[in-house]
């Protein structure tokens, strides 16, 4: 299983200081937003195409195994503690 990490209370910068903190260490990526506009944004680097969608596999069943574990800690879940 992959290190999964829920990035909280501040995400939006603890993801920077992540990133920064790892940059050298970071060898291909897919990101994917829900942007406040409604839109989505992707962003990769990766070597191929199968490298891209791995990593979204990877992430898909990481996202699974830990809600059934619940492990999986959403923004709605903390608003309701």
């Amino acid at each position: 299983m992959s290190n999964v990490k829920r990035i909280a209370p501040d995400s939006k910068t603890a993801m920077i200081k992540f990133i920064e903190d790892n940059f050298h260490d970071i060898d291909s990526f897919v990101m994917t937003f829900s942007m406040k506009s409604g839109s989505i944004e992707t962003y990769y680097d990766v070597e191929d195409y199968r490298d891209a969608a791995a990593l979204a596999g990877i992430t898909n069943n990481n996202i699974h195994y830990e809600a059934n574990e619940g492990h999986l800690i959403t923004r709605q879940m903390l608003r309701e503690e």
